[in-house]
């Protein structure tokens, strides 16, 4: 039998050690999930905690993931320290954004100091009077918090799937499920030419001043701190429990809506369905890692935007699914609460084999659920991206054309890795630059064919930059169209080997004179080199 006793008297030293402890276990943990594949643990390990941020545009693509996830886990601290418990940060983000992004559309063709924080206000004010629902069911008709903040959420996202495919849809968009880019008195600013990270960062520091000050400096903080340790001491004291509880959800739905807002004003500059990757249900973990303490949650939000970054790389190099930062994240909160459980209380008797059984159970059924594949390849697989001058998705026969039959690109691209969520500008050269940077062409300053808006802005990391700082030798051939000068040349884009020609066809105005697909002249690394055969 399992006897379990609570413990007198926890170190505080022992408390705030823990999360270290489950970070500690994690990295092991994930090592021997790593060996199970078939995988190097130490070089998986690397690509997954070391590689992501071994260069500065991957550290400020940590910071830019540590903003939200921060911002949602200091409002969400309010709550958990008050012992309520909010479930629905992911809905009040998203209801946040619809409100802060109906602003920027009101304002879409004006520019204004005024503009951006009227959104932001607006986000903020969204984000609350969301969070208010669950707080003020609870308070006046004694419902459960965390059964309405949670189903709130997929309100607030079918609320956004309608205003993104009806009402505010994208006019000139397509018929994509986007609307409007938004002015640039409406966006966040840069921080740093090239890179993605905003000012939507000082929000998230002020956040955590202000929380500490709140918690630690006045007599809300008190009441918060009391009430969450005892509820009957809170009320002998007279502490007003109803008017707290709608402040600790209305300060928490604040934050989550700020953190929506700096998502659509800062790297994705428009409302389109996927506004987060599920900050809000994951703030949850960055809280109690952080202990709820706002200076341990900026640490928290680091470790945790790490393992977004460590599953995208680990899905290039590893050929896993990015749902591997899902089980790491997991197997922190897994090990954060054994751990805390184990602090706070004794099991007298055979719980060596309990737990080891326990622990070997949990991560069986990650890898079953998760890992449910046959994995072969531990090398670094060579990718070739084929480009094909305004072809659309429906005009291959693989993909339900009627008419057109494409059987060599039908072969090919069965045995290639297929995306079916994406977006591109429908025409050449804006298409090109956003496959090559990820950035919409308002970002990355190519909009056009001519007119001096064929450029791809100078600065922005390319797919080229990407995989050359991480060991691989790259390559451009064919069209560029995208700048003939410096800085603005494929050897000056990352590219190590380059064979290109600058304009929009063979024979155009600024191609080598005579060129007419028969043994033409093209721009080798920077010099004219002929070549012999017929270039389609």
């Amino acid at each position: 039998m399992i006897k379990i006793e609570k413990r007198n008297d926890v170190p505080t030293t022992l408390y705030f050690l823990t999360p270290f402890i489950a970070i500690f276990l994690t990295i092991i943990g994930g090592g021997i999930i790593f060996y199970f594949l078939g995988f190097n643990p130490i070089e998986a390990l690397k690509f997954f905690f070391v590689t992501p941020i071994s260069n500065l545009y991957g550290f400020s693509e940590l910071l830019l993931k540590a903003t939200p996830l921060c911002l949602i886990a200091i409002g969400l601290s309010f709550c958990f320290k008050s012992n309520n418990w909010n479930i629905g940060a992911e809905g009040q983000l998203t209801f946040g954004a619809i409100v802060g992004g109906g602003v920027a559309l009101l304002f879409y063709d004006q520019e204004g100091f005024y503009i951006l924080p009227t959104i932001i206000i607006a986000g903020a004010l969204g984000g609350m009077f969301f969070a208010l629902i669950p707080a003020v069911l609870k308070t006046y008709f004694n419902t459960n918090e965390i059964l309405v903040s949670l189903m709130l959420v997929y309100v607030s996202k079918l609320l956004l799937d309608y205003l993104v495919v009806g009402p505010w849809s994208n006019p000139e968009g397509f018929n994509f499920p986007e609307t409007r880019q938004f002015s640039n008195s409406a966006r966040m600013p840069l921080l740093f030419e090239g890179l993605r990270i905003h000012a939507g960062i000082f929000l998230a520091l002020l956040a955590v001043m202000l929380s500490w000050f709140v918690l630690y400096k006045t007599y809300l903080g008190f009441q918060i701190k009391v009430s969450g340790l005892s509820l009957k001491t809170a009320k002998y004291a007279g502490f007003k429990g109803k008017t707290m509880i709608l402040v600790v959800f209305m300060i928490s739905g604040a934050c989550a809506g700020l953190a929506g807002v700096g998502e659509i004003t800062g790297p994705i500059g428009q409302l389109h369905r996927m506004i987060s990757p599920d900050y809000g249900f994951t703030a949850i973990i960055v809280a109690f890692l952080g202990r709820l303490n706002p200076f341990g949650i900026i640490f928290a939000s680091l470790i945790v935007a790490l393992t977004y970054l460590g599953a995208e790389t680990a899905q290039i190099f590893l050929q896993i699914p990015k749902y591997t930062g899902q089980v790491f994240q997991g197997m922190i909160l897994f090990f954060l609460l054994a751990s805390d459980y184990l602090l706070f209380f004794k099991i007298q008797k055979n719980y060596n084999g309990t737990m080891k059984n326990l622990i070997i159970l949990i991560l069986t059924i990650s890898l079953t659920n998760v890992f449910g594949h046959d994995w072969v390849s531990k090398k670094k697989p060579n990718v070739i991206i084929i480009m094909t001058d305004d072809q659309g998705y429906p005009e291959l026969s693989m993909h339900g054309n009627p008419i057109l039959k494409t059987p060599n690109l039908d072969k090919l691209g069965k045995s290639s890795v297929q995306f079916k969520n994406f977006h591109v500008t429908p025409m050449c050269a804006p298409t090109r630059g956003e496959l090559l940077t990820g950035l919409d062409n308002a970002v990355n300053q190519l909009s056009n064919v001519s007119s001096g808006r064929s450029l791809l802005k100078s600065g922005i990391p390319t797919m080229g930059n990407i995989f050359g700082s991480n060991g691989y030798s790259t390559g451009i051939f064919g069209k560029w169209h995208m700048g003939s000068n410096y800085p603005y040349r494929p050897q000056d884009r990352g590219f190590d080997e380059s064979v290109w020609f600058p304009s929009s066809h063979i024979g155009s105005v600024s191609d080598f004179w005579g060129n007419d697909y028969f043994d033409d002249t093209y721009w080798h690394n920077g010099k004219k080199q002929k070549y012999k055969g017929y270039n389609l």
